[in-house]
């Protein structure tokens, strides 16, 4: 994803991929003295800028993730029993965390109202207590560039149906940190702020309307 983002110039958080069982090629192979692919992923670790998340590549949300506040913190995480799958070393963006959600196919889309989470202890928007705001009109965010954004986005991708995208607005400019193709809670959100039922909205997507 972070690939696909960065080569169609939208803006996504620095991150370091970590492919586990490279990670940990070593582990009953005597013959391996020295792993390098670990060595070069605590290299590049170094160079993101702190703090960083390190987390799963699939699951809930933001369970299971660590902020941490320095370099030795990625790598106990890394090196722990906790690390069992492969991972993502990010660096964290400070600002307020936002979702919209893209409704439609083929190339005809619209964009939900822009809501604002709310976030837990460690700045993450957390699945179980998070608060949905909206929808967001302050003149201080550049909406009309994220709606232009996003519909963009979901050409390139050739969307059909409900996407819900995660955002955080940082140094006024706008990062997309997840994609999620499904129905989420915001799906619901939305649904009841506009009056309408969540088949409502998944029969518009489907038509493009």
């Amino acid at each position: 994803t972070r690939n696909f983002l960065m080569q169609n110039g939208f803006n996504c958080a620095k991150s370091i991929p970590v492919h586990h069982e490279l990670f940990y090629a070593e582990r009953n192979h005597l013959e391996i003295k020295n792993n390098v692919y670990k060595d070069y992923i605590f290299q590049k670790i170094d160079e993101l800028r702190l703090p960083l998340v390190v987390k799963d590549t699939s699951g809930l949300s933001s369970y299971g993730m660590d902020v941490c506040k320095t370099y030795a913190e990625v790598k106990h995480v890394l090196t722990s029993k906790k690390n069992n799958s492969d991972r993502l070393v990010e660096e964290f963006l400070e600002g307020p965390s936002f979702g919209v959600e893209i409704y439609g196919s083929k190339g005809n889309y619209k964009i939900s109202p822009v809501l604002i989470n709310s976030v837990n202890q460690f700045g993450l928007t957390s699945p179980k207590q998070n608060v949905k705001l909206g929808p967001v009109t302050s003149s201080k965010y550049d909406l009309t560039n994220l709606y232009r954004e996003m519909n963009r986005l979901a050409k390139l991708l050739g969307f059909s149906g409900i996407a819900q995208v995660d955002l955080v607005y940082s140094n006024n400019k706008w990062y997309i940190i997840e994609i999620n193709s499904r129905l989420s809670g915001m799906s619901q959100t939305i649904a009841c702020s506009l009056n309408k039922t969540i088949h409502q909205l998944l029969v518009e997507a489907a038509l493009g309307n």
